[in-house]
């Protein structure tokens, strides 16, 4: 059989599976109903696992993999469908109203005056009052308090990576991500007048920061390399030491602390952002916003992810990042962490979500937001 016969071929068992799957679909309608009527679960995993098992054993021993992975997104299929048909809606609420009326508005961020955090709560709430914390969860502490509006924290850099203390704090917190800004981030090691490479005995930066600019440190031998809390925090402690020591910081936290530039731009990457997150107690959506962040907690069990990830393709959906974070438990189970395009308005968005609350213990909408 030549390609074409085989293409003619499969046309033509394609047209059969068409019609076989139309009515295999009415049929999982009928079910749909029957369950609703008789207030029965859409999902039944001894039934599940008894269809996959009569499958393999029914098929070639050399595909049992590729029959497992058809019948297994054919049930998923047929199980986003059912929710047509049953399943509780659970209202997603947000606020479409403007959360910024310019007037009184506390924004708090992590660290101190000159603090990259800084910098973008200043472009992005430029006639507010800022307050700084000394960690993220003092920060998400007083958005959650409410003895401030606005938090300013960062999210992830192009080159060092996530935050995992944010991820994990969004997880766990009841506030919303409202807003995205990337920066370009810029380091420089700066030191106090009259320290040079020859004395210097200490470098000090945020552990984020020191990633960023692994290259250049590795060529510091000798030097010490210290974690500090923020960058900013860094150049504080630089300008306040005795000791020949020096921050990687931005060259306006140098100016602000008065401290001499040794070296600039000593990034690895020139084109280093970072992506920082507006955050507040009010799930909010415009017309404008693009993109959506979600986390959800799946089981450890083979096949898991796959399952998850079948319902944005079902539903149409453009995925645009996704991580994980273990959770901690004696199960081992595992909360992904998800961007995707859409509108929290948009009918697919809302019929995914939907279906991820009815089949998962954990799903929290994170935020919305226009893409950066």
């Amino acid at each position: 059989m030549n390609l074409e016969e085989c293409r003619k071929k499969i046309d033509e068992i394609d047209k059969e599976l068409l019609k076989l799957f139309v009515e295999r679909m009415n049929v999982v309608k009928n079910v749909a109903e029957y369950k609703r009527e008789n207030n029965l679960p859409i999902l039944n995993s001894a039934r599940e696992q008894e269809v996959i098992n009569n499958k393999l054993k029914n098929s070639p021993d050399n595909i049992h993999e590729y029959v497992k992975s058809f019948f297994v997104n054919l049930m998923e299929t047929s199980k986003c469908y059912q929710l047509n048909f049953i399943g509780d809606k659970k209202e997603i609420s947000f606020t479409t109203q403007d959360l910024i009326d310019n007037k009184n508005i506390n924004v708090v961020c992590q660290g101190t005056k000159g603090a990259y955090q800084h910098t973008v709560s200043k472009i992005l709430f430029p006639n507010s009052n800022i307050d700084f914390c000394d960690n993220y969860k003092d920060v998400f502490d007083s958005i959650n308090n409410k003895t401030a509006d606005f938090a300013v924290v960062p999210l992830e850099n192009s080159t060092a990576g996530s935050v995992t203390d944010v991820y994990d704090l969004l997880s766990q917190y009841n506030l919303y991500i409202n807003n995205m800004f990337k920066l370009k981030i810029e380091h420089c090691l700066a030191v106090k007048n009259g320290t040079n490479f020859d004395n210097l005995t200490g470098i000090y930066s945020y552990v984020q920061a020191l990633n960023q600019c692994s290259n250049f440190l590795k060529s510091t031998d000798g030097i010490s390399i210290n974690q500090y809390p923020n960058t900013a925090l860094a150049a504080e402690f630089v300008k306040n030491s005795p000791e020949h020591i020096g921050a990687i910081c931005s060259k306006d936290c140098a100016k602000l602390y008065d401290l001499e530039i040794l070296k600039d731009d000593i990034q690895n990457n020139s084109e280093n952002y970072t992506k920082f997150i507006v955050v507040s107690n009010k799930l909010h959506s415009k017309y404008d916003f693009d993109e959506i962040s979600i986390c959800v907690k799946t089981p450890n069990k083979a096949g898991e992810l796959n399952k998850m990830l079948t319902k944005f393709s079902l539903y149409s959906i453009d995925m645009t990042k996704i991580s994980s974070r273990p959770i901690g438990d004696k199960d081992f189970g595992v909360l992904f962490f998800i961007n995707f395009k859409g509108n929290l308005d948009d009918k697919n968005i809302q019929e995914l979500i939907q279906d991820l609350y009815y089949n998962y213990d954990f799903v929290k909408v994170l935020g919305a937001y226009k893409s950066v």
